[in-house]
């Protein structure tokens, strides 16, 4: 338009809709024979502890450390573990079940990746 009006009018709208639910439990429960690796100058006790246990080539295995009081030690020598500091707790499985049911790369990928 060399003589007409060089304004321009435009109207933008978006809207933006999430509805999302998340639902989630994790629960442990094992007892596992602990061992005494260190005491503390402050008199806490170190504590560590592994078991395995294996069947039909798949393998679970369990690991514990942390440290202790010596009065949360109950009469028997369990230890509950909210007693237990610096709580570090590990759960590794191998083998044919965990590979039924364990993410591939392709999965992981698209959680890195989020192209959709």
């Amino acid at each position: 338009m060399s003589a007409g009006d060089l304004t321009v009018n435009g109207t933008t709208r978006s809207q933006y809709r999430a509805t999302s639910e998340l639902e989630t439990a994790n629960s442990i429960k094992f007892r596992i024979a602990v061992e005494v690796s260190e005491i503390r100058p402050n008199g806490l006790l170190v504590i560590q502890g592994q078991d395995q246990i294996e069947i039909n080539g798949d393998l679970w295995e369990r690991n514990l450390m942390g440290e202790v009081s010596p009065e949360n030690v109950l009469p028997n020598g369990e230890i509950q573990s909210e007693k237990i500091y610096k709580l570090k707790i590990t759960k590794t499985e191998r083998g044919i079940v965990r590979d039924g049911y364990r993410r591939g790369w392709f999965a992981k990928f698209l959680d890195d990746a989020q192209p959709f």
